[in-house]
């Protein structure tokens, strides 16, 4: 995620589908030292995304943007909370299918 955040501060544009929620803290991280900065990071810090330069869309049944145009700035974080749930609750069912299997 630094190469990319390195890369869109130069200008370059990406499209990344990712089922991990570790991979969106990081961006929300980068995206907080941005507005935290103010969009200075001093030399030495980590990365910083400004927001005006992310959008993230949780796709399914249906598409629901996830980026906070208005306050935070960040991305929603019970969305983020819901698809770790969500992955870690298949995770335990195909567990438990396997416990059983045995």
């Amino acid at each position: 995620m630094r190469t990319i955040a390195y890369l869109v501060n130069r200008g370059q544009q990406f499209v990344i589908t990712t089922h991990s929620p570790f991979l969106m803290y990081v961006v929300n991280n980068m995206i907080q030292r941005h507005v935290t900065y103010k969009g200075n990071v001093p030399e030495g810090e980590d990365i910083a995304l400004d927001p005006d330069d992310i959008v993230a869309y949780r796709l399914g049944k249906k598409t629901e943007k996830i980026s906070d145009d208005k306050e935070s700035k960040l991305l929603d974080l019970e969305e983020l909370e819901a698809t770790a749930d969500e992955l870690g609750g298949e995770f335990d069912r195909l567990l438990y299918m396997t416990d059983e299997a045995d």
